[in-house]
């Protein structure tokens, strides 16, 4: 959800001219908006989520195009930084547009939260719809629109709730979601280090066979599992669902952030190394590479940049991980936590700073067409061989197509659809359209 999805999800249609302009709007006695989606004075802080979703999309594209950390060139191991992280982003701000879309601080009710309710699962219906047409056009490893929708459909029910309930599920699924993960997977699809990615194939989704071994994959085995990723959906919820106007809030909420970075990332370190747990890692490993006649090395190495978004089941202290797309709860702590401090920094800085965050931002208002666009650019143009090269054309050309696209035209065509026909949808169901500045 760009800008401009979120001032008119927030907004009365009177007001929608204005938002669109960045022109505050504020009828004389009414309060102003009071969440990252207001129009009136907050201009600077939807600016910011369109900031941080385009960092988000940006380091995909690192993830996906530059080169990988540790392949005979140290400067590569910085970029180990974007591996995981930036699709976790993408998913919390997944939870903050869910929450602006339903309310705001005040979740909607009656005729009100039917539109939504059919809005959303319009919306998950496309974005995996998407997706399936990408895996068929590219056939990329790991490609997160599919479960992108099964995200928006499981949110669905949890739209009434508010931040606190929303905070306490995401801890909630983000302490239990790798535990039953680990021990149902250990019993019905065991799985050795270094790890294997479930890849879509064309066939998983065109045959009733192909769809029986999809929704294991959806839900639990495949590389952005539901059951370990909604915490990050739940958190972004919960956070859109506070009122980030005052300073202090977004002080807050870096605090918080940076809380859950040393929780996270610190509390695997702490148990593996403090607490000794890596010896018997390392013997897991060890196991490991005799049997598949690798180097510990190699497998350590897959280890490190991703695990295909869940643990071995060999041994229980791959729990203790952290890793990128690990599926850990240390890694979901981390997670959400430099998520929040991105988020935070992004709603500090569009104070001060908010013309120079226009390039970046507008990546982020056409995030789905950016995304989608660098799968069909890789699958139909390639790549230089040189993927330092490749991952600076993607960068700088995203950045300046985007920010020129928005400058002409404004709204992405993937983006546009999702938005029309969502309305489209709603008014036939509703037998006319819904005041979405009612709450209930």
């Amino acid at each position: 959800m760009s800008v401009d999805e979120q001032a008119g999800a927030a907004t009365p249609s009177s007001e929608r001219a204005a938002a669109a302009e960045g022109t505050p709007v504020a009828k004389e006695g009414q309060q102003k908006p009071e969440t990252v989606a207001s129009v009136a004075g907050a201009t600077g802080r939807l600016i910011a989520m369109d900031v941080a979703r385009g960092l988000a999309v940006l380091g995909m594209y690192i993830a996906h195009v530059g080169p990988n950390p540790g392949d005979d060139d140290p400067a590569s191991n910085w970029l180990i930084a974007f591996y995981g992280r930036s699709s976790i982003l993408f998913a919390v701000l997944a939870g903050v547009s869910l929450a602006l879309m339903s309310g705001r601080t005040r979740p909607v009710s009656g005729r009100r939260q039917v539109d939504v309710t059919i809005r959303i699962t319009v919306r998950a219906v496309l974005v995996s719809a998407l997706g399936v047409a990408l895996i068929v056009l590219t056939q990329p490893l790991m490609m997160i629109l599919v479960y992108y929708g099964l995200f928006f459909l499981l949110a669905i029910p949890f739209l009434r709730l508010r931040a606190k309930a929303l905070a306490w599920l995401a801890v909630g699924t983000a302490l239990l979601g790798p535990v039953v993960s680990f021990l149902w997977r250990a019993q019905v699809w065991p799985l050795d280090p270094p790890g294997e990615a479930r890849a879509f194939e064309v066939a998983s989704f065109n045959s009733l066979t192909g769809l029986s071994d999809t929704l294991p994959a959806l839900l639990v085995t495949g590389a952005f599992p539901a059951i370990t990723w909604m915490p990050f959906v739940f958190a972004g919820m919960a956070i859109g669902r506070i009122d980030w106007t005052p300073v202090r809030n977004q002080y807050r909420l870096l605090a918080t952030g940076a809380a859950l970075v040393v929780a996270g990332y610190g509390g695997s370190r702490l148990l593996l190394d403090g607490f000794g747990f890596r010896g018997r890692l390392d013997e897991d490993i060890a196991r490991a590479a005799e049997s598949l006649g690798w180097s510990t090395d190699a497998i350590i190495g897959s280890a490190r940049l991703y695990t295909a978004g869940k643990v071995p089941t060999s041994d229980y202290t791959w729990l203790m991980t952290s890793s990128p797309h690990s599926g850990t709860t240390f890694e979901i702590l981390g997670g959400i936590g430099v998520a929040f401090v991105v988020i935070a920094l992004c709603l500090l800085i569009a104070r001060w700073v908010r013309p120079l965050l226009a390039p970046i931002a507008s990546v982020g208002a056409l995030a789905l067409t950016a995304y989608a666009g660098h799968h069909l650019v890789l699958a139909f143009v390639g790549r230089p061989e040189d993927d330092w090269t490749a991952m600076w054309w993607f960068l700088i050309g995203a950045v300046a197509l985007c920010w020129l696209y928005r400058l002409l035209i404004r709204r992405g065509p993937f983006e546009a659809v999702l938005t029309y026909a969502g309305k489209a949808t709603s008014w036939a169901l509703l037998r006319g359209p819904v005041d979405r500045a009612a709450r209930g």
